[in-house]
């Protein structure tokens, strides 16, 4: 009997009764997998698409795009909630986001290209 349960925000998680189970109620033996939907991980691969510095920042987050044809690309910064705590746009080039008011914590620069979608992991150090 497979199903699977949707969780808001974070994904779905899938599972199936034992098949030796042949009642329709009582206790139940679980395969669960857990499939996580996050668009970033510990094992992030490496974009050069653009760049954030320094790592740890404080106060001021400075991002270098590799291609100066890209301009009004909308930008988000997420806490470690997935809350969006600032937003913005780019222009090209290199460019300054004042961090300031963030507390101290990990964050993630994220933002949308035609082809692709760069997510990036900061340290905010007041």
């Amino acid at each position: 009997m497979p199903s699977t349960l949707n969780v808001n925000g974070i994904g779905s998680i899938s599972f199936q009764v034992a098949p030796y189970f042949t009642g329709t109620t009582g206790t139940y033996l679980l395969d669960i997998k857990i499939q996580r939907t996050s668009t970033y991980g510990i094992n992030e691969k490496e974009d050069n698409l653009l760049q954030l510095f320094p790592n740890p920042a404080s106060g001021i987050l400075y991002i270098r795009l590799e291609n100066n044809h890209f301009t009004s690309i909308p930008w988000v910064i997420m806490n470690n909630f997935g809350q969006t705590v600032l937003t913005g746009v780019l222009n090209g080039g290199d460019e300054k986001i004042d961090i300031s008011i963030l507390p101290s914590g990990i964050y993630v620069f994220s933002c949308s290209f035609s082809d692709r979608h760069v997510n990036k992991k900061f340290i905010h150090d007041n």
